[in-house]
């Protein structure tokens, strides 16, 4: 199972605040950005969906 964005971000996150390794603290951080970019781009793909067409009467 994949995990979601929202999760995959904030695990990155408690990683990221634990990393005493500089380089490997560099990498999650670009992994994190990737991530909110993802879920951003979801975001912006579900609320661009057009609304459905009304009847006229």
């Amino acid at each position: 199972m994949v995990a979601s964005p929202e999760r995959d971000w904030r695990e990155l996150c408690a990683r990221a605040a634990e990393e005493p390794d500089s380089e490997k603290f560099v990498s999650l951080v670009n992994q994190i950005l990737q991530a909110l970019d993802e879920c951003d781009r979801k975001l912006m793909l579900s609320s661009a969906k057009p609304a459905p067409l009304r009847e006229s009467h």
